[in-house]
C-alpha cells in the first residue's frame, strides 16, 4: 500500500508540475492566436497547440535566457508550482515517518534524545497526508473522465460495430477519384450505419470512415466529395492518434481549465486546418459550396461528445459562424506570412521547453590570488565580472559565501577590497576574508607574509538603508548617512571610495568630499597614489586627491614600490610616480617589483625587466613567480624549478608546483601533495601533506584534509625550519 501511494504522488507531482509549466506557454498561444489568427493559415495555428501537447508530454527543461519563467522577478519558480514539486517530497517524508522500525524524537530543549518503538498498529491506523489527499483526489478525477470518454466512445462503437462497408457505386467512385487529390494510396473503406448522425474517421490502428445511412439519397456528388476530402484530410494528417492523446492529456491533467480551454481551440483549428488542405485542393472558387455542406449537415448533427477520440466534420456547432466564415473568406497566404508563421512556432517553442536558468545553491568559495585574480569555485573569472557572474549564476540568498586569499606579497589592499565591492554589488553584505595557508581571519590591521595591507578604520562599517549605502560606528551610530549608490566596506588610510549617480569619489571619515564624484572607476591610496579611470581610460590621483598622472593609459595597475604597470596600444611598461615611463610598453603582461626586477611576458613566454628597462632574463619561460630571496620560480616544460638573478638554474625543474622562498625554505608541490625544500633543493617536510603554509618568524603549519572540499582537517602540524615537528594535532 505505501510503495503504491509513494508511486501515485510521485505521478501526481510530475503531472502538475506538468500542467503549472504549460500554463503560461498556453496564455502566450492564445495571445499570439488573437493577434494573427486572421493572418495565419490554420494549420500554423494548430501546430502551436501541438507544442502544448508535447510540453505536457516530454519533461524537457533547458535552462533558456528566453523562458518565459525568466519574466518572474529573481528567476524564482511560482510559488504554487515550488510547493507542487514538494508534494511527492512530503509524501515520501510522511510514508518514511510511519513505516520505520525506531522513530527518534529530539528535544528542542535538551540535548537528549529518545528511541521510541512504534506500537503494533500505528501503521495501519495512521492518516493519509495533504499530499497523499491531494493525489487520490487528483487520480479520482482523472479515473472519471476516463470512464466517461470510454463509455461515450464504447457506445459509438457499439453503433458502429455491425455497420458493414457501404455498397454504393456512386460513393465509392466519388471517394477513388477524392484519394489522389491527397496523395492517398491506401484503400480506404466507407462505412454506413445509420446510428451515426455526422461523418466521421474513427478508429486508431484501422482507420475508417464512416457516413450515416442518409448521405447516399440525401447529398450531391460534390457535397459527398466535400465530405470525403475533408475526413481524408484527417486521415492525411495523422488526426486520430493526436486525438487519443488530447483525450488522455486532457482527463489527466482535468484540474487545470486552461488545458480545457486549449484542446478546444486545437480541436476547432484542427477543423479550419483540414477545410483549408480540401480548398488547397479544390481551388478558392469551391469555398461557397463546401461551407454550404457544412451547412447542411447541421440539421443531422448531435451535440460533441465531452473527450472524443473520434472526429466528425461537425463535432463543434458552437465555432461554426467563425468556420464558416474563413471558409467563405479562404484565400492562400503569401510566402511572407507562412515565413512570420515559420518564426512564431519557432519562438513558441523556444518559450515552452525552456525553463529560466537555473541559479545554483552550493556553497560559493572564491579564491583571490596572488596578483588580484579571482577564482570561483575553480573557475577563473574576470575580478571586473564577479558581482554579475555571481547574481546570474548563483542563488545569492541560499549559497554561503567564502573568501580566501593565497597570501603573497603582491596580494595588496587595492585587490582585496575591488573584490569587496563586487561582492557589495553581488548584494552580499556579510564578509569575511581568510588567509588561505593559515585559515584565519584578517584582523583589524593585518599582514601578509610582513607586507604591510593599507590600515583600515574597522571601527567603521557599512550598511545599507532603503537602498543606498552609508556607514556606523560599531555601536551602530551613523557615521556617514546612507546616502551613496554604492560605496567600499571600509576605510582605508582615513578615506572611502563611495558612488553617486553613477560616478565614484572619496569621502573622509566625517563624510566630507575628498575627491569629487567624478570617476568611472576608483581604488584607494596606494603608494601614495590612487587609481582611477574616466571615459575610459586609466590615470592616477595623490593623496588629496588631485590629478597627477592624467588618465591617457587604456588599463593601468597600482603602484608598487615606485612603479605602476600601465597599458598602451595593448601593450604593458611601466611609469613612475611622476608619471615617466622608465620601461617601454612592449610587453603582453607584466606584474609588480620585487627586489629589484619584474616579470614580463613576450610571445607567450615570461623573463625578468630591471628598473633600467634591461631585460634581464630573457622570456622563455611558460611561468613565472617573483625574486624572494634571490630566487625564482619558473615553470620549464611543466615542471618547476628556480632560477637565481643571472638565470642560473640553481635547483632543477621537477615539480608540479613551487611557491616564493620565504625564510630561506619554499613550498612546492608533488602530485597532489606538498612539502618544503631549502634553497638547495634539499627536502626539510616530505611532500606528505594536503596543504601548506609557507615560513613566517621560522615557522610553518602543514595539513592533511579528511575533507579537503569542506576544509575539514585530519591532522594539524606545525615545524620549524630544520623540519622538526613542533606541535601535531588531530
Amino acid at each position: 500500500m505505501v510503495t503504491i501511494i509513494d508511486t501515485l504522488a510521485k505521478i501526481a507531482t510530475w503531472v502538475f508540475v506538468a500542467s503549472l509549466k504549460t500554463a503560461p506557454v498556453i496564455v502566450f498561444i492564445l495571445i499570439i492566436r488573437a493577434i494573427l489568427r486572421e493572418h495565419l493559415a490554420a494549420r500554423w495555428l494548430y501546430v502551436l497547440w501541438l507544442v502544448v501537447m508535447l510540453r505536457l508530454v516530454l519533461p524537457v527543461d533547458v535552462p533558456s535566457p528566453v523562458s518565459l519563467y525568466n519574466l518572474n522577478p529573481g528567476n524564482d519558480k511560482p510559488a504554487a508550482l515550488d510547493n507542487t514539486e514538494n508534494l511527492a517530497i512530503a509524501a515520501n517524508s510522511d510514508i518514511e515517518n510511519h513505516t520505520k522500525s525506531k522513530t527518534i524524537i529530539s528535544n528542542a530543549s535538551s540535548s537528549h534524545q529518545t528511541v521510541v518503538a512504534p506500537s503494533p498498529g500505528i501503521n495501519a491506523a495512521r492518516r493519509f497526508s495533504s499530499a497523499e489527499i491531494l493525489s487520490l483526489i487528483w487520480l479520482f478525477g482523472a479515473l472519471v473522465l476516463l470512464t466517461l470518454a470510454a463509455r461515450s466512445n464504447l457506445e459509438l462503437w457499439r453503433s458502429i460495430r455491425g455497420a458493414g462497408p457501404l455498397k454504393d457505386k456512386r460513393i465509392s467512385r466519388i471517394l477513388e477519384v477524392s484519394q489522389p487529390k491527397l496523395c492517398i494510396t491506401k484503400s480506404m473503406t466507407i462505412y454506413s450505419a445509420a446510428e451515426i448522425k455526422t461523418p466521421m474517421l474513427c478508429g486508431l490502428l484501422r482507420p475508417r470512415i464512416v457516413v450515416p445511412s442518409h448521405v447516399a439519397h440525401t447529398l450531391s456528388d460534390k457535397q459527398v466529395q466535400h465530405i470525403l476530402l475533408h475526413e481524408l484530410a484527417h486521415y492525411k494528417r495523422g488526426d486520430v492518434l493526436v486525438a487519443w492523446v488530447c483525450t488522455i492529456l486532457q482527463a489527466l491533467h482535468w484540474f487545470n481549465p486552461l488545458i480545457w480551454l486549449a484542446f478546444y481551440n486545437m480541436r476547432n483549428d484542427r477543423e479550419a486546418a483540414c477545410d483549408e488542405m480540401v480548398l488547397h485542393r479544390l481551388g478558392a472558387h469551391h469555398a461557397e459550396a463546401y461551407g454550404s455542406t457544412i451547412i447542411s449537415l447541421l440539421r443531422f448533427s448531435t451535440q460533441r461528445q465531452l473527450l472524443p477520440v473520434t472526429i466528425g466534420l461537425t463535432d463543434n456547432r458552437s465555432n461554426l459562424t467563425r468556420r464558416i466564415l474563413k471558409i467563405r473568406n479562404f484565400s492562400k497566404k503569401s510566402t511572407g506570412w507562412t515565413i512570420l508563421a515559420f518564426v512564431v512556432m519557432i519562438s513558441v517553442a523556444a518559450v515552452a521547453f525552456t525553463d529560466a536558468p537555473t541559479l545554483k545553491s552550493e556553497p560559493i568559495t572564491i579564491k583571490l590570488g596572488k596578483y588580484g585574480d579571482v577564482d570561483i569555485n575553480g573557475d577563473a573569472v574576470n575580478p571586473d565580472k564577479v558581482a554579475s557572474l555571481l547574481k546570474n549564476e548563483y542563488d545569492l540568498a541560499k549559497a554561503t559565501v567564502t573568501v580566501t586569499v593565497q597570501p603573497s606579497a603582491e596580494t595588496n589592499a587595492a585587490a582585496i577590497i575591488e573584490l569587496s565591492r563586487q561582492l557589495v554589488d553581488a548584494g552580499i553584505t556579510e564578509i569575511s576574508f581568510v588567509n588561505r595557508d593559515t585559515g584565519k581571519s584578517f584582523p583589524a590591521q593585518f599582514t601578509i607574509n610582513d607586507h604591510p595591507m593599507p590600515s583600515s578604520s574597522n571601527s567603521i562599517k557599512y550598511f545599507q538603508q532603503n537602498g543606498k549605502w552609508g556607514y556606523a560606528d560599531q555601536d551602530g551610530t551613523v557615521v556617514v548617512p546612507a546616502t551613496f549608490d554604492e560605496v567600499y566596506p571600509a576605510f582605508i588610510n582615513g578615506l572611502a571610495t563611495v558612488k553617486l549617480n553613477n560616478k565614484w569619489g572619496m569621502i573622509d571619515t566625517l563624510g566630507a568630499i575628498v575627491v569629487p564624484m567624478q570617476y568611472d572607476k576608483l581604488g584607494h591610496l596606494e603608494d601614495g597614489r590612487i587609481l582611477f579611470q574616466k571615459n575610459n581610460k586609466s590615470g592616477f590621483l595623490d593623496a588629496t586627491g588631485a590629478v597627477v598622472i592624467p588618465a591617457q593609459y587604456e588599463n593601468a595597475k597600482f603602484f608598487y614600490n615606485n612603479y605602476a604597470p600601465v597599458q598602451q596600444d595593448g601593450l604593458w611598461g611601466f611609469i613612475n610616480k611622476d608619471g615617466d615611463m622608465v620601461i617601454q610598453p612592449r610587453f603582453e603582461d607584466i606584474h609588480g617589483f620585487m627586489e629589484g626586477l619584474a616579470s614580463v611576458q613576450q610571445n607567450g613566454r615570461w623573463g625578468f625587466v630591471d628598473a633600467e628597462d634591461n631585460l634581464k632574463i630573457a622570456c622563455t619561460y611558460e611561468q613565472v613567480n617573483p625574486f624572494m630571496g634571490g630566487l625564482a620560480s619558473v615553470r620549464i616544460n611543466g615542471k618547476w624549478g628556480f632560477i637565481d638573478k643571472s638565470n642560473n638554474i640553481v635547483i632543477e625543474p621537477q615539480f608540479d608546483g613551487a611557491d616564493f622562498f620565504y625564510d630561506s625554505r619554499a613550498v612546492v608541490q608533488i602530485g597532489n601533495k606538498y612539502g618544503v625544500i631549502d634553497q638547495t633543493g634539499a627536502q626539510i617536510i616530505q611532500p606528505d601533506y594536503d596543504m601548506i603554509a609557507n615560513y613566517h618568524m621560522g615557522v610553518c603549519f602543514a595539513v592533511i584534509f579528511e575533507n579537503k572540499e569542506k576544509g575539514i582537517a585530519a591532522q594539524r602540524v606545525s615545524f620549524d625550519v630544520a623540519g622538526n615537528k613542533l606541535r601535531s594535532e588531530k
